[in-house]
This record gives C-alpha cells, structure tokens and sequence, in this order.
C-alpha cells in the first residue's frame, strides 16, 4: 500500500509537537496524572516509537522506485546490458546518489540514466564499447 509521504510526515511532526507540549507540561506538584514525568516519558516514548515507524514507512516507499531505477540503468550498462560498459550496481547506486546530491532534478528517467551513465564513466574509468 502506498500512503502520501507529505500526509505521513506531518503526522510525525504533529505527534513529537504533541509529545514536547507534554513534557513541557509537567508539573511536579500536580495531582493530574497527565503532568507527571513517568505520563511524559511514556507519551513521548509512544511518539517516538511512532515516528520510527512512519520513517521506516516513508524509506520503504522509497527504495522501491530506486530499486527499479538502479534495474533500469544495469540494463543498459550493467555486464550483459544494450550497452556493456560494466557497471555494478554498486557502481550505479553510487554514481545515482552523487547525481542527486548535485542537486538534480532526479526523476529516473531516460536523461537520469545518461546522466548516471556519465558519472560513472568518470568516476570508474569505465568506457562505452
């Protein structure tokens, strides 16, 4: 199932707010049980529990666009692709992840690849055959 990451993130936001108001609110000498610290640390512990479950959520989504593009590009350089020039996929997952880094506009596309397809050549003294 794919969920909005945007919808995903504010939730998280939304909810460590939630649990920074609560420990901000306690109050030692309460008698409300929702201003004590063992309320604070378990809320805040719930909170935090939760957003390493959306996080985990949200690179999950990720990898698997990744995962294809990184497909993708080895069928055109990888060692049996149109054009072999040897790429490994760890060759094609570092060379991607420096061309997003340069601040592109990835998208995984035909221009991504070439431009994938460019840094390794450079980096890895690969040739095109």
């Amino acid at each position: 199932m794919t969920y909005n990451i945007d919808d995903i993130l504010f939730r998280v936001i939304n909810n460590l707010t939630e649990a920074v108001n609560v420990c901000c609110s306690v109050d030692d000498n309460s008698d409300d049980h929702e201003k004590t610290y063992p309320f604070a640390t378990g809320y805040s512990r719930a909170a935090m529990n939760g957003a390493i479950d959306d996080l985990r959520l949200i690179v999950k989504q990720l990898q698997k666009p990744m995962e294809e593009f990184y497909d993708y590009v080895l069928a055109f350089y990888g060692e049996n692709g149109i054009y072999k020039i040897g790429a490994t996929r760890d060759m094609v997952m570092e060379a991607t992840q420096k061309y997003i880094s340069s601040g592109a506009d990835f998208t995984g596309d035909s221009f991504d690849r070439e431009h994938v397809r460019d840094i390794m050549l450079n980096d890895y003294g690969l040739t095109m055959v």
